[in-house]
């Protein structure tokens, strides 16, 4: 089995087997078969508070980490580096609750990336994101900016 032919459903669970989220509350909550869109939860629990009582700030960022990487590896196949370069996150309010955050990639997405990354130059697409609270208000905005670049040929 490799990663170019699970299900998403099967990436789901294992993404809940993935160490750096135990204990953080996230949960990949779905993860279409074309991984293209993918919703990612984290509910307010004793173990994942700040000292204010609300979500704690790192657990957020940590909810958008992959995302994008996971999808654009798998659609663009592994003809491809895909790493997370950079990312900025803006706090806008608080997280008193439930929180939750919806990636998805475009078909312009992917012919964007395939013509600029067509003469081997590495691209840096950005990305924005929102996690929100269960009303959907934004709880905090994130600016993923990701490297992607075709192999070079051995």
């Amino acid at each position: 089995m490799s990663f170019f032919s699970i299900s998403g459903n099967t990436f789901k669970w294992l993404m809940a087997l993935w160490p750096p989220f135990w204990f953080t509350g996230i949960r990949y909550e779905y993860v279409s078969d074309d991984f293209r869109e993918i919703r990612v939860g984290m509910a307010l629990r004793f173990y994942n508070k700040n000292i204010h009582g609300l979500q704690y700030g790192g657990n957020l960022f940590s909810m958008t980490d992959a995302c994008h990487g996971i999808m654009l590896f798998r659609n663009l196949g592994p003809a491809y580096n895909v790493l997370d370069k950079s990312a900025q996150i803006e706090f806008v309010r608080p997280g008193k609750g439930k929180v939750v955050l919806e990636c998805t990639i475009t078909d312009d997405d992917i012919a964007d990336i395939k013509q600029k990354t067509a003469n081997g130059d590495k691209y840096f697409k950005e990305f924005t994101v929102h996690v929100k609270d269960l009303e959907g208000e934004i709880v905090a905005s994130v600016v993923k900016t990701v490297y992607i670049r075709q192999k070079r040929s051995k």
